[in-house]
């Protein structure tokens, strides 16, 4: 049962969160080690039993030590009753791929955040400001975020609906050839015409003409 716990620990090292740095901004980073304090039998301590403490190291090089209700991430807290400060950067999906922004303003009472994106609007030059709700941000980067882009490059209309020299080089031809019979010669073109008229005279002479010519 020691091993179990043991390999537990051991895997959240290394997991991508966001952590409070110095400057008040919330970084991501990756948690470099845990520590779990447990008080001396007979020992007065305000500290829970079995508080663990987490060393993270942000991507700004800053190493900070937090306990587990301050680390933001998959398998700690989410993103719910953050109050998040001006030019706090954060990560959204606009038209279809996950684009970066600054937090502009954060009205906590309807949850709503102004974001200002890094990138500018291409035809003014101009920069774009979004409106989202606060669950609708991120803090770290999705690494989906490819995929995303992908997505949005694909033009699946144009897939269905193929161009004119596409479709002339799939279509099929509504001609079908048919084989070629032989000709036929003048002698066997004579005798099917003779045989025709022999059958068209008998035909054409009555029953009564039939019996004068027999008696």
């Amino acid at each position: 049962m020691l091993v179990g716990k043991r390999l537990a620990k051991r895997s959240i090292v290394g997991s991508r969160v966001c952590a409070p740095g110095k400057d008040g901004y919330l970084h991501p980073g990756v948690i470099r080690a845990t520590k779990t304090d447990s008080p001396t039998p007979g020992e007065a301590t305000t500290t829970p039993v079995g508080f663990t403490g987490y060393s993270v190291v942000l991507d700004t090089g800053e190493v900070v030590e937090l306990t587990e209700e301050k680390l933001i991430g998959c398998g700690f807290r989410g993103m719910g009753g953050l109050k998040l400060a001006p030019g706090q950067r954060v990560f959204l999906t606009h038209h279809g791929r996950e684009v970066a922004g600054s937090v502009t303003e954060h009205h906590a009472e309807n949850l709503s955040v102004i974001v200002q994106l890094l990138d500018r609007d291409q035809a003014t030059g101009k920069p774009v400001i979004v409106q989202r709700r606060l669950e609708d941000l991120r803090l770290l980067e999705s690494r989906k975020s490819a995929r995303l882009v992908d997505h949005q490059d694909r033009d699946f209309a144009k897939l269905a609906d193929p161009s004119p020299q596409e479709s002339r080089k799939r279509g099929v031809s509504h001609n079908i050839d048919v084989p070629k019979k032989d000709r036929k010669t003048s002698e066997e073109f004579d005798m099917d015409e003779c045989m025709a008229a022999m059958i068209l005279t008998s035909l054409s002479c009555s029953p009564i003409l039939i019996r004068q010519t027999n008696k």
